[in-house]
């Protein structure tokens, strides 16, 4: 009876201890696994470069010019979460010149809404729409207004941090009423829309 009773109690012993180790086991591995929804947010600095078409109406002492192409240089910082949405913060420079030393130069800053993330392996897409503080300076008279960004972008990570694309931008922004020095309809909206097809290099970090 000693014997029988000594013999149970050592297989109970052998038995909690096996327990607690697949116990620990099992916790060591769900805690080596990603939680679902606690990913890390993909940040990003893109730096592009390339050119711009005016397409809006612009008077110069010369002639009236309706397309028109300049340089443009931009910077973005983008916040993607998980799901793909986040958010994103840009700065724009615009340069174009007309013949008679007539020239244009403008500035957009502002947040945008994002969509982005990987198709397929190495592809990186992202959307956008954004809304900021536009200004426009000719070089006689400056003016500041709202400015609307839509665009699209693509871009090929050479590394899991470093990329190269091709961004498409559409801005537009509106400075109110017109001047009273302005030669042209009353009923003419006073803004410029451009649209822009710039490279560049992504950063991911």
């Amino acid at each position: 009876m000693t014997i029988a009773l000594g013999a149970w109690m050592l297989n109970s012993s052998a038995q909690v201890i096996n327990e607690e180790a697949t116990s620990q086991s099992v916790a060591s591995l769900l805690e080596e696994q990603p939680k679902e929804g606690k990913k890390k947010p993909e940040q990003s600095l893109t730096l592009s470069f390339g050119p711009a078409w005016i397409t809006s109406k612009i008077y110069t002492p010369r002639d009236v010019y309706t397309k028109r192409m300049g340089m443009e240089i931009m910077a973005e910082f983008d916040c993607v979460y998980s799901k793909g949405f986040g958010f994103g913060l840009s700065i724009n420079y615009n340069h174009t010149t007309y013949p008679g030393d007539a020239q244009l130069n403008q500035f957009f800053l502002g947040p945008s809404f994002v969509y982005a993330g990987y198709i397929g392996e190495r592809w990186w897409a992202k959307c956008e729409l954004g809304l900021g503080y536009a200004i426009c300076d000719d070089g006689f008279e400056k003016q500041s207004g709202l400015g609307t960004k839509t665009g699209i972008s693509f871009d090929y990570m050479v590394t899991p941090k470093i990329g190269v694309g091709v961004h498409l931008r559409s801005i537009s922004t509106f400075f109110g009423e017109q001047s009273s020095s302005y030669p042209g309809s009353e009923d003419d909206v006073n803004g410029i829309a451009r649209f822009g097809l710039t490279f560049g290099v992504k950063f991911l970090y």
